[in-house]
């Protein structure tokens, strides 16, 4: 993987060069032809994504929102927010992404909750992520609050 991508991407500029390690080693490459859905509106959000190489444009129905390059992260905010596809993305050429799963980054975020609150600041909103470590890790423990 190239790191550069991880290292330049703004969502990731509070983060350590330890801590971007930790993301990049749960990358996974997935690989896209010309016109091919990365993901629909109203589907699940199962990961976030890095452009790696082509493009992608975001949709909602017929309506064009954005054509995003090398280096762009997307698909991230309905992840972080735990809930279903607000737009789709489509390869605009034949396209490469680096994909983080939801499932890694709570892996990620419960391991190293700073993470988690870094995120969260360079996303302008608490992340959902950052909810599930809360309820499981601190809450659940305290006495009187479990379940």
């Amino acid at each position: 993987m190239n790191t550069d991508l991880v290292e330049r991407a703004s969502l990731f500029a509070d983060l350590t060069a330890e801590e971007r390690a930790l993301l990049v080693e749960r990358l996974h490459l997935q690989h896209f032809a010309s016109g091919e859905i990365v993901f629909s509106e109203g589907s699940p959000s199962n990961a976030l994504y890095i452009l790696e190489h082509g493009g992608v444009r975001l949709s909602v129905g017929p309506i064009s929102l954005a054509t995003l390059g090398v280096g762009a992260v997307f698909g991230e905010s309905d992840v972080f927010q735990n809930r279903k596809r607000h737009f789709s993305a489509q390869a605009t050429g034949t396209t490469t992404v680096w994909a983080l799963s939801r499932h890694d980054l709570e892996q990620i975020i419960t391991n190293n909750p700073i993470i988690g609150i870094k995120l969260s600041r360079s996303f302008g909103a608490r992340i959902a992520q950052i909810d599930v470590y809360l309820v499981n890790s601190r809450l659940r423990p305290a006495h009187g609050l479990d379940a």
